[in-house]
């Protein structure tokens, strides 16, 4: 007696009637999906063997069965580093002459990586640390997720909170990182493409105001 595994797989080394066994004893409770497959099996693949037909309803099955197996997903990124609280408004907590970070921070970290030679025009940091990035190093190796002012302000692994301590831009560790003074980590962003001195202030004036804003700005 042929056995198959919870999501339809065959043991190595089957043959073709075998796969044809399985197929018929998947009709009575895959029968809608099986239909479909042999549709698409009489108008696109005629030429095709049976265990085309058993492989695509095994892999539906096993589907069914385990939510994690199935197609891949990619997380699709975020361009405004996320979305605001329901019901909150951008720069609703900061004062008219205060610096807000959704509107005059986050652009700044959102910023791409500058074309190939550019090594003057200053870069974002999504690149290295959005977690909703195909690719993460600063999160991977350092710990520090970017992506919304939530998980910056958990810091990363060598900083920890004081990332930002409240009134004290001098003592944050994402302004020494900016600036090249942080005792643990190389200038950020790394390699070259640093910001401005105009732009690094910005985050220290805000920093020095409170760091306040909405945890998924």
């Amino acid at each position: 007696m042929t056995t198959v595994d919870r999501c339809g797989r065959l043991p190595p080394m089957k043959t073709m009637a075998t796969a044809q066994s399985v197929n018929s004893g998947m009709s009575a409770t895959l029968g809608p999906v099986k239909m479909q497959a042999r549709a698409h099996h009489s108008q696109g693949a005629q030429g095709s063997t049976p265990w085309v037909a058993a492989i695509f309803l095994s892999l539906t099955a096993c589907s069914a069965l385990d939510p994690s197996v199935g197609p891949w997903r990619i997380e699709q990124p975020v361009t405004d580093g996320g979305a605001l609280d329901a019901g909150a408004e951008p720069c609703s907590e900061v004062g008219p002459d205060e610096v807000c970070f959704g509107r005059d921070i986050r652009p700044l970290i959102d910023r791409p990586v500058p074309p190939r030679g550019d090594t003057t025009t200053p870069k974002g940091c999504r690149s290295c640390h959005y977690s909703t990035e195909l690719r993460h190093n600063g999160i991977d190796l350092g710990g520090l997720d970017l992506s919304t002012l939530g998980e910056l302000r958990k810091g990363g692994g060598s900083s920890g909170k004081r990332i930002i301590v409240s009134g004290k831009p001098d003592e944050s560790a994402i302004v020494q990182a900016l600036r090249g003074t942080y005792p643990h980590a190389n200038r950020m962003p790394k390699g070259s493409n640093y910001w401005l001195d105009s732009e690094i202030q910005l985050v220290a004036d805000w920093i020095a105001q409170g760091g306040k804003g909405q945890d998924r700005e």
